[in-house]
């Protein structure tokens, strides 16, 4: 039985994660009465996993089928033995495939026409897989469906154009189209079809046995339907998942970072027994079993995995999160404010160590916001700096040091020219207040002294001030910061 519908919806709407290439191997865990954890292909080299009621399926790199688990009604030996196929779906006892060529094959029970229903031809982009019955989109966006329709699920087919995705439950089936509105039809004793969410904006949709879930754009999760376990209900919050499926009473959802999380009903382990960690690029749910491949990461696009580039040292992971650091910085340029490809954590923008002021501690420099100057989220910071105090910011496009420049107590980090950076009118001064701190958020498109931030360059950024009654002034440290 087909309880859950890996992801089907096609390049419009994008991959799974940017970051990873599936290349096994793949994890099975819960129910395994009949070998459908035992009998878990080992090795690597695998690109996409698929459940049915009490078997599995897997695509090797050639896109060669592998089966395994229950085989009663031949779901397992008669997996065709060609390589180019390119999705896989498990039903109740039957399965399914489609073809790079755009055609479908079916094998395994045939009691509804489930198999030899098979609508001929090519043109197909998707497939999936019911209790009894099957659903293909072509592809003009329009559907088609064969097999059991004890409940509609044939002949309540949508007509038309327009979609892009498909996924089916037990009895019950999804479709997505182009601007993201869902399209439900099929058994509605859980209102698995009723309350189908309104709205466009969902990117990814699945089946589970009595009840049914979608991604939004956001990478949230809504699900609806059958919820006597919980697997409606107790479903993650939260944004940046990339895609979810559904068992018989349990579900499954892929984070962003390549972590999985299980909800629902653990009688056999679904949930609890899921693996921990990140890695992870698809998943799929069978009746009370659940299915994930892991994945090459390789988020520069150099072809070479991740972990490959940071041990032959062609990129750093200065923080150990076994992500290179470049990977890093272009998902969070304030990880790196100075531009200098290496984690602010491990190398720091500042620079320049200031002096100690009458705290006894120096002064020191900070950024908050984004170094993007497109967000026009750019913020200032001096600290540790003696209470009550007065002072002011200053910039330069270099850096500089003059030691107690003035007859100051610091040093100037800056080199010429350097302009003050301030409220306007220009020149005003700053309060460090009780808690010995002042900030400047300023407007990147209206700077102070006319000057212009470009893409690429590098300004530096220091602060003067009073110092108590012993001393005239002081400096903070210097901070470097690469607008992009």
């Amino acid at each position: 039985m087909k309880y859950s519908s890996p992801w089907t919806v096609i390049a419009l709407l994008g991959a799974v994660s940017p970051l990873a290439v599936a290349q096994g191997p793949i994890i099975s865990w819960g129910q395994d009465n009949l070998d459908q954890v035992t009998d878990t292909p080992s090795g690597t080299g695998f690109t996409f996993v698929a459940a049915g009621l009490y078997h599995s399926l897997a695509l090797q790199a050639d896109g060669t089928i592998v089966s395994w688990g229950n085989d009663g009604n031949n779901q397992v030996t008669g997996t065709p033995p060609v390589p180019g196929f390119v999705e896989v779906d498990g039903g109740a006892w039957h399965s399914i495939a489609l073809h790079a060529d755009g055609s479908i094959a079916s094998w395994g029970a045939d009691n509804y026409g489930q198999v030899s229903s098979t609508p001929p031809g090519q043109g197909f982009l998707a497939v999936g897989a019911g209790h009894y019955h099957s659903v293909a989109l072509r592809s003009d966006g329009s559907l088609v469906a064969w097999g059991s329709n004890s409940s509609g699920q044939v002949s309540g087919t949508p007509p038309g154009t327009g979609y892009v995705g498909l996924a089916v439950g037990r009895q019950h089936s999804l479709a997505l189209r182009a601007d993201g509105s869902i399209v439900s039809w099929g058994y509605d004793g859980s209102n698995q079809v009723t309350d189908t969410p309104p709205g466009t904006g969902f990117t990814r949709v699945a089946g589970g046995g009595d009840h049914s879930l979608a991604l939004r754009s956001d990478g949230s999760i809504v699900s609806w339907g059958d919820d006597l376990y919980g697997q409606v209900s107790k479903g993650p919050t939260g944004l940046g998942f990339v895609e979810l499926t559904g068992g018989q009473n349990h579900s499954l959802a892929l984070h962003s970072d390549g972590s999985l999380v299980a909800w629902g009903n653990d009688q056999f382990g679904q949930v609890s027994n899921g693996p921990p960690g990140a890695g992870f690029v698809h998943l799929a749910a069978g009746s009370y079993h659940s299915v994930a491949v892991m994945g090459m990461f390789d988020c520069n696009g150099n072809g070479v995995p991740d972990d490959q580039d940071i041990a032959g040292g062609s990129s750093q992971d200065c923080d150990g999160n076994s992500v290179p650091d470049e990977c890093d910085i272009a998902g969070d340029p304030t990880r790196d404010w100075n531009g200098d490809g290496v984690l602010d954590v491990c190398t720091p923008p500042n620079y320049c160590t200031a002096n100690p002021n009458t705290t006894g501690l120096p002064a020191v420099m900070s950024v908050s916001g984004s170094p993007l100057l497109v967000d026009n989220n750019f913020t200032i910071t001096a600290s540790q700096l003696p209470p009550f105090e007065w002072g002011y910011f200053l910039m330069s496009p270099n850096q500089g040091f003059i030691p107690n420049v003035g007859g100051s107590s610091g040093n100037l980090c800056l080199g010429s020219p350097f302009y003050r950076f301030n409220k306007a009118p220009t020149g005003q001064v700053l309060n460090s207040q009780v808690g010995g701190t002042f900030s400047f958020t300023t407007d990147l498109t209206n700077l102070p002294q006319g000057v212009v931030f470009l893409l690429g360059e590098t300004w530096n950024f220091q602060a003067w001030f009073r110092d108590g009654f012993g001393n005239t002034s002081n400096f903070t440290d210097g901070i470097a910061v690469m607008f992009r």
